[in-house]
């Protein structure tokens, strides 16, 4: 019996996964309000009444598909921050990791928050009890990991307001993600990860000065510059001893 059972919960996930997978196909294709559940089945290989034992409406299926792209960028983000030392690699991690996750599929991320806000005209009224804040939370919650550590490491000013810096660090690059679907849309080209990645550096730059402690950018700049001087004199020492 459980045997059977397990064959059984396997199969009906299996199914799950293969509609997840059509929706987000055919809605990064021909966008949300031009798939319909009849297409989404024939494309999944299961009938209409299999798709909706699933999920109890299209909307319901797009905010499945949203929070499975926050579990991806919370995903990503952790898997990557575990590499990264310093506060200003971690910082300049999330920013990229960010860009380049929302930028897969086509944008497909940004274009299916703009249906689900278009479609739940109370969203903004009652955000912080919707699914899609809880999720969005979860992921940002990093970003304040990373500046709380980078405060208590002495990287980063002490009175940092973390819930603007928050704001500023994922608004800038969303702001920026609708400049490039714009972009995009005149110039019909692609951006490559080398290019991703310099963009989210040029928006999140200014931020990440405004947060830096004074003390320690001058104390990394003076590295350098000694670094560079020990390098000059040993070179300045070698040609002494062929003189």
């Amino acid at each position: 019996m459980a045997a059977t059972r397990s064959k059984s919960e396997n199969r009906s996930q299996e199914r799950r996964e293969k509609i997840l997978q059509a929706a987000i196909s055919l809605f990064s294709e021909q966008g949300y309000h031009h798939s319909s559940t009849r297409q989404i089945a024939k494309t999944a290989g299961v009938s209409e009444g299999t798709v909706f034992n699933n999920f109890e409406s299209k909307s319901a299926l797009l905010e499945v598909i949203i929070q499975g792209f926050y579990e991806r960028l919370r995903n990503t983000a952790q898997e990557g921050l575990v590499n990264k030392h310093s506060c200003k690699e971690q910082f300049d991690f999330l920013a990229e990791n960010h860009i380049c996750v929302i930028s897969e599929d086509n944008f497909l991320l940004m274009r299916l928050l703009a249906v689900y806000f278009s479609e739940h005209f109370n969203f903004y009224l009652d955000y912080r009890n919707s699914s899609i804040f809880k999720h969005s939370k979860i992921y940002t919650s990093l970003f304040d990991q990373v500046i709380r550590e980078g405060i208590a490491r002495k990287e980063l000013k002490e009175d940092i307001k973390l819930s603007a810096m928050r704001d500023l660090f994922f608004g800038s690059m969303e702001y920026g993600v609708r400049s490039m679907l714009a972009q995009l849309e005149t110039e019909e080209t692609a951006l490559n990860q080398k290019q991703l990645k310099a963009y989210a550096h040029t928006l999140c730059q200014p931020i990440w000065q405004s947060m830096a402690n004074p003390k320690e950018l001058h104390s990394k700049i003076n590295e350098k510059e000694l670094d560079l001087c020990e390098r000059l004199e040993r070179i300045a020492e070698r040609l002494e001893e062929k003189i």
